[in-house]
C-alpha cells in the first residue's frame, strides 16, 4: 500500500544554537524533506512518509535524527503514525512500532519480532543486542503471552538501560482506546517534565509515569530521537507520517533536584514534591514522605529501597486501609538477574506494600523479597485508619 500526504514543508534548523548547544525544535509536516536523519534496516522513505517496515516477515527498521536534542528537564513531541495489517499468520498484525529516546547513536538498532526494533533480537536475529541506553514507548499490536503482554493492542513504556530481556516494562496500558493498526492515522503526543512522562493517543492520556531520564541520556541532557518497528512470523506495515519536537529549556549540571524548587507530580488528585536518586532508571525518592491530610488520613510516598521507611500514628492499633495507590517499582532477582516491575495493585507476593504495627505506630515498606538497596521507583498512596 502506498500512502499520500498533503504537505511538503520542512523547517530547517541551524547546526548550533547560541552558546554552542545542539539544535532542538523542529517540525516535519511530512517526512519527505526530513533532513539530518538516518534510515536503518528495512526502513525507507516513500511518498512523504517513513516506512519503518514493509508488510513482510522478520523485518526491523529504524529512523533516527543524526544529531542529539535537548530532552531534559522537559520536552514535548507529537507524531502521526499508521499501521496497516496484511494477510499473515497472525490476524492481529505484528509487531508494532516505538518512539525511542537513546544515547547510543544514529546507528543503533534492535531485533525483530517482539523486540520491536529496539530490544534484544530473538529467533532469526539473535545477534542483535538491542539499544542499551534507551527508553521506548512501544505501540504493541501482537500479544506475546510468554512475555506477559496484556493484549494485542497495548502501549508500554520500556527501558533497556540495564540490558535485560525482555526489556523492563515500567508502565503499560493493557488496551489502547483505539485499534492502533486499523490502517488510519493516529496522533501521539509525549510530554516530559522531570520526572513525569505522559503519553497521549488521539488526545487521550494513556500513560503517566515518573522516570529519571538523565540516568539514560546522561548529564548533557541530550539524546538521539527516532522510531523503530519490527515484524515476526506475522507482519504489517509501519509508517511515520509527520513529526514535531519542542524542547522546554536547557538542562543544568547542578544535581538532580528539580529545576524548580518544588516539582509537583499529580496522580489520582494527590500531589508531592521530591527529588530523585542518582543512577536509577525510575525516579526513586531518597526518603519517604508522610503528610497528614485529615484526622486519620495520610498521604505516603514510599520508595522501595528503604526498609520500614514510613510510619503513621496508630496508638489504638486500628486497621489501616490503603487508597488511591499508584506508581511503579522495579527490582532484580538474586542469582538470575531477572528484572521485575509492577504497580501497587499486587496485594500479595513480591512487590506488595507491607504493614507492621508497633510502638503505637503503623510502619510501611515495599517487600520485593530481595535486598532492597538497589530497588527503584516509588508507590504513592493514602493510608486511612478504619473506624
Amino acid at each position: 500500500m502506498t500512502a499520500v500526504c498533503g504537505f511538503a514543508v520542512f523547517l530547517a534548523l541551524p547546526l548550533l544554537l547560541p552558546g554552542g548547544q545542539p539544535p532542538s525544535d523542529f517540525e516535519f509536516r511530512t517526512m519527505e524533506r526530513a533532513g539530518g536523519t538516518r534510515l536503518l534496516g528495512a526502513a525507507s522513505l516513500d511518498g512523504g512518509l517513513v516506512r519503518l517496515t514493509p508488510p513482510a516477515p522478520n523485518q526491523s527498521g529504524a529512523f533516527w535524527l543524526t544529531g542529539q536534542r535537548l530532552v531534559s528537564p522537559r520536552f514535548e513531541t507529537e507524531f502521526t503514525f499508521r499501521m496497516v495489517r496484511a494477510r499473515s499468520r497472525f490476524e492481529d498484525g505484528s509487531d508494532g512500532l516505538a518512539f525511542v529516546i537513546q544515547n547510543v547513536g544514529p546507528e543503533a538498532f534492535g531485533g525483530i519480532g517482539s523486540a520491536g526494533g529496539f530490544g534484544m533480537g530473538r529467533g532469526g536475529n539473535p545477534a542483535q543486542p538491542g539499544i542499551a541506553r534507551s527508553l521506548a514507548i512501544f505501540f504493541d499490536t501482537h500479544r506475546n503471552r510468554e512475555e506477559g503482554d496484556p493484549s494485542s493492542n497495548s502501549i508500554g513504556l520500556y527501558t533497556n538501560a540495564d540490558g535485560t530481556f525482555p526489556p523492563r516494562r515500567l508502565a503499560v496500558l493493557a488496551k489502547a482506546p483505539a485499534r492502533m493498526n486499523d490502517g488510519r492515522p493516529h496522533v501521539v503526543r509525549v510530554r516530559y517534565t522531570r520526572p513525569r512522562l505522559e503519553v497521549f493517543l488521539d488526545a487521550r492520556r494513556v500513560l503517566q509515569e515518573a522516570v529519571e531520564l538523565e540516568t539514560i541520556v546522561g548529564s548533557a541532557h541530550t539524546a538521539y530521537l527516532g522510531f523503530t518497528a519490527s515484524t515476526g512470523d506475522g507482519y504489517q506495515q509501519h509508517e511515520i507520517l509527520s513529526w514535531r519536537f519542542r524542547s522546554g529549556g536547557t538542562g543544568t549540571s547542578s544535581g538532580l533536584r528539580f529545576e524548580r524548587q518544588l516539582e509537583e507530580q499529580v496522580t489520582s488528585g494527590i500531589r508531592f514534591g521530591t527529588e530523585c536518586l542518582v543512577g536509577r532508571t525510575l525516579c526513586t525518592p531518597p526518603r519517604a514522605e508522610v503528610t497528614e491530610l485529615a484526622p486519620g488520613r495520610w498521604q505516603v510516598l514510599l520508595p522501595p529501597h528503604l526498609p520500614w521507611a514510613a510510619s503513621i500514628a496508630n496508638p489504638r492499633r486500628k486497621e489501616v486501609r490503603i487508597e488511591h495507590a499508584s506508581g511503579t517499582i522495579c527490582w532484580k532477582a538474586r542469582g538470575t538477574g531477572e528484572a521485575f516491575c509492577h504497580g501497587p495493585e499486587s496485594g500479595e507476593g513480591r512487590g506488595a506494600i507491607r504493614m507492621e504495627a508497633r510502638d503505637g505506630r503503623t510502619y510501611f515498606k515495599i517487600d520485593t523479597g530481595e535486598e532492597p538497596s538497589a530497588n527503584e521507583g516509588y508507590f504513592l498512596f493514602e493510608a486511612v485508619l478504619r473506624e
